[in-house]
């Protein structure tokens, strides 16, 4: 017991005088310790830092030319109405003021005649729809190609040959997807593609402990994640393709 008191002297003797080597403060209460205002201390992590997420090819170039994400306006001015105006949500001048901007389109004077040929007859405000659904579309193409771009990236992988290797694991797919698992499909000129069976493999029951570790923490990342969309690139060359052509 004489021991114990004799530790806890000592360390809350230790405490005292680590607390009046920081600066002090004499009033008519006593004297006062001033504390430091935060203590940081290193810690080891538990798991490895972070990578840096890929940029995209339009963060790559506003880099390249120095261009700054400004941020919007909540309001800006819309001489149409001379009042001011929300740019995007309720009220805002793309919906609410569409129908006193543009309540009626001039018919081009070289509609029939130009390159681009403009039916005279046609719809003009059918025509701007379609060419925005046209626009959505490539905009979310470019989108998946960004998104692929920065997964073979992540991967330590060229762009082109990840999409090489992902459509040649489609025309393996294909191949083995019909009833003879492609034994009697006809062959396609110059196809090498050759399909490989798949081995079972099964694990060791005596695996190291850091192996064990591992696994355990991919399963609890995974676990409360949103489920990522797979790119088909192929199908969304079909779909663009298709809605071109209509």
């Amino acid at each position: 017991m004489d021991d114990l008191e004799a530790d806890a002297r000592d360390g809350i003797q230790i405490l005292i005088n680590a607390i009046f080597e920081c600066p002090t403060v004499s009033n008519e209460d006593g004297v006062f310790a001033t504390l430091p205002r935060s203590v940081k201390n290193q810690v080891p992590r538990a798991k490895p830092i972070p990578k840096q997420k890929a940029m995209t090819r339009w963060e790559k170039f506003a880099a390249a030319k120095g261009i700054k994400k400004v941020k919007k306006k909540r309001v800006e001015f819309d001489e149409n109405t001379g009042e001011y105006r929300p740019t995007f949500g309720y009220k805002n001048q793309g919906k609410s003021g569409k129908d006193l901007s543009d309540w009626i389109k001039e018919v081009p004077d070289d509609a029939g005649n130009s390159l681009v040929t403009v039916d005279p007859n046609a719809d003009l405000y059918q025509v701007e729809r379609e060419e925005k659904k046209n626009r959505v579309a490539k905009n979310q193409m470019q989108q998946r190609r960004n998104q692929e771009e920065a997964y073979a990236q992540q991967k330590g992988m060229d762009h082109k040959a990840f999409k090489k290797q992902m459509l040649y694991k489609q025309i393996v797919d294909a191949n083995v997807s019909t009833a003879s698992m492609g034994k009697f499909d006809p062959k396609l000129k110059n196809d090498n593609v050759k399909v490989k069976g798949v081995k079972r493999k099964f694990e060791s029951n005596t695996a190291p402990v850091e192996v064990e570790k591992k696994k355990n923490l991919e399963i609890a990342e995974k676990i409360g994640k949103p489920k990522k969309e797979e790119i088909n690139v192929r199908q969304a060359v079909n779909i663009h393709s298709s809605k071109r052509r209509k």
